[in-house]
């Protein structure tokens, strides 16, 4: 693993066959030791390639217990896929347990899109890079244009 962990809250193989009861699935056994050592982990800043052109980074990994709550704010996913990580802007990575626990990028403005990540749960977490912002460079004419929502402006 190239990106540390911190801030896991730990879980009992119990509390993960009570989510199972009350989902009413069975989750990857590959999800279930990721979630006994790492559940509501946040990792240090990274980065995960979505596609050739898009890239995102993982905030936190959600707790077990706020899963089915986070389920809400999905749409156009089947009934098998599960948010397990908040991504940067307001999207989520997701697991499919249909898809033998596949790992997909769900993007709130194109929730339709499966972006498929990984296989399993260890194959996504071994793509996080670490990533540090301070070291990104914008080409000369590279950002065309910016907008700030006056309302915010407002607010400061």
């Amino acid at each position: 693993m190239r990106v540390k962990f911190l801030k896991e809250k730990a879980i009992s193989v119990d509390e993960i066959g009570l989510f199972e009861n009350e989902a009413g699935v069975t989750l990857s056994a590959s999800y279930r030791n990721f979630l006994l050592k790492y559940n509501g982990a946040e990792p240090e800043t990274n980065i995960f390639q979505i596609d050739a052109s898009n890239d995102s980074g993982v905030n936190r990994f959600i707790p077990l217990t706020q899963i089915l709550e986070e389920c809400k704010f999905l749409d156009h996913v089947s009934e098998s896929v599960f948010p397990i990580a908040w991504a940067e802007g307001g999207n989520y990575v997701v697991i499919d347990l249909e898809d033998n626990g596949a790992i997909s990028f769900w993007d709130h403005e194109e929730p339709e899109i499966k972006h498929k990540l990984a296989t399993n749960i260890e194959h996504f977490v071994s793509s996080l890079e670490p990533f540090e912002p301070s070291k990104v460079e914008l080409k000369k004419a590279q950002v065309k244009s910016i907008w700030i929502d006056p309302d915010f402006l407002k607010s400061l």
